[in-house]
């Protein structure tokens, strides 16, 4: 995000100049966390808006943001979680199940011969919110779906890989990493495999060769969300080589898309023509925001991803959940990627609306 905020520099809201401050603290990744961060970062270091990630850190945090009124952000929240009697809360990287019906609507568009999916994934509220999706876009594409449990602790994925094979998939998501396919391949699997996770490390993890190879649909390993490869994004992709150059480690996965979000707020402050500003009178101040809200619930931002938006009102009641492009990727090579498709953030909204049938 630092390298974000440089890039961006002085920008002008207002007629006023700025320029982004970061502070940081570690919410552990716990409710508890989530409460002690907001805590410090209001009190302590006196911030006139927030981002927390993960949900439950989010849902936690909101209980003090929403009361003060401050404006939040929910990076990789939930689109289940989003909450129309908080106005003030976002749910803005990433709502992964808003992800799901264009890759379903992908697969069955390019592979009508695709039938049966099966997923894992944990018990969380994250993991049951996905694999509701999942079941929804697939009764809506007329697909047997299948879910097996797979709690976060997993590391022999042996069993899991022999229940998910007890319903012949012809596609199996097997979430974070390649361990499980690893196993059913072993088992002598040969349908889709597909995450919405990757870097490079994976490809050295035993066993890959034999998951590159090109399964009975004639496609290799299959990436889709956003990633810094195959030419889907060169801005994103310029990024991720400055960043790399400048700390000498390739780019993760969440920094690539945490960053994003310091354009569209910036871009969001400028349309407003305010800042959220808490050493304003109460009442300038609550107008303040209430102007960036309006401006996030009815404008499009322009990002290093391209257009993206925060809607899905239908869904959750409030257009609060953004909504991005989504780019499928086959795996074609050593670092090599297709692009094989790439749903806009329009596009992307109106397929998962079609499969809840709100459209």
């Amino acid at each position: 995000m630092r390298i974000a905020a440089d890039d961006i520099g002085v920008f002008e809201v207002g007629g006023k100049q700025y320029r982004w401050k970061l502070i940081f603290e570690d919410n552990l990744i716990t409710v508890e966390g989530g409460v002690a961060s907001a805590n410090k970062l209001i009190y302590e270091h006196g911030v006139d808006f927030m981002a927390q990630a993960t949900d439950a850190c989010a849902q936690a945090a909101s209980m003090i943001t929403e009361e003060i009124p401050m404006i939040m952000e929910a990076l990789n929240g939930s689109a289940f979680t989003v909450d129309p009697d908080k106005p003030y809360t976002f749910v803005s990287l990433l709502a992964w199940e808003v992800t799901i019906p264009p890759l379903v609507h992908w697969l069955v568009t390019e592979h009508p011969e695709v039938k049966v999916i099966v997923s894992t994934g944990d018990e969380t509220p994250a993991g049951e919110s996905t694999r509701q999706v999942w079941q929804t876009a697939c009764d809506y594409y007329g697909l047997e779906f299948h879910h097996v449990t797979a709690p976060q602790t997993t590391v022999e994925w042996y069993p899991i890989a022999t229940k998910v094979m007890t319903y012949n998939p012809d596609v199996a998501l097997g979430g974070t990493g390649t361990s499980m396919y690893q196993a059913m391949w072993d088992m002598g699997y040969d349908g889709f495999t597909i995450t919405n996770v990757w870097d490079e490390a994976m490809a050295k993890a035993p066993g890959w060769d034999k998951l590159a190879e090109k399964n009975r649909f004639g496609r290799g390993f299959i990436v889709y969300a956003l990633h810094p490869f195959g030419g889907a994004f060169p801005e994103l992709e310029a990024f991720a080589e400055e960043y790399e150059d400048r700390s000498g480690m390739e780019i993760g996965m969440a920094a690539a898309w945490v960053m994003n979000s310091l354009y569209y707020w910036t871009e969001a402050f400028q349309e407003a023509g305010v800042v959220p500003d808490r050493s304003l009178e109460e009442e300038e101040y609550v107008e303040a925001i209430d102007r960036i809200v309006e401006v996030l619930e009815t404008s499009t931002f322009d990002t290093l991803v391209g257009p993206m938006h925060f809607g899905l009102e239908e869904f959750a009641g409030i257009p609060h959940i953004a909504v991005w492009p989504v780019p499928i990727f086959e795996i074609v090579g050593d670092a090599q990627y297709d692009v094989l498709e790439i749903y806009s953030a329009q596009e992307a909204e109106e397929a998962f609306l079609e499969a809840y049938g709100l459209k």
